[in-house]
């Protein structure tokens, strides 16, 4: 079935996607919410909560995530051996 195979693919990647760009516009959203005297001082606030929201989903969470899945990795690996061994 080939779209089993799409979905598994595809569809998480494109939610992280949309997720991100949904944040994006949240960003934006909160911005315009400040009332800021000036269009510049609104593109900063942008820009600045912009950038942190970046690093951090660059950066840390992507750090943070690999350390886990190394040891989800370790753990799923040391049951299914178990498991293996209690049906031998």
């Amino acid at each position: 079935m080939p779209y089993i195979e799409f979905i598994q693919d595809y569809v998480i990647p494109l939610l992280i996607i949309g997720l991100n760009q949904c944040l994006l516009l949240l960003i934006n959203y909160s911005a315009g919410l400040e009332r800021h005297s000036t269009y510049s001082a609104y593109q900063y606030s942008v820009l600045n909560k912009s950038l942190l929201y970046l690093f951090l989903n660059m950066l840390i969470i992507p750090a943070l995530t690999i350390a886990k899945a190394s040891t989800l990795y370790s753990n799923v690996r040391f049951i299914v051996q178990d498991c293996c061994k209690q049906k031998l």
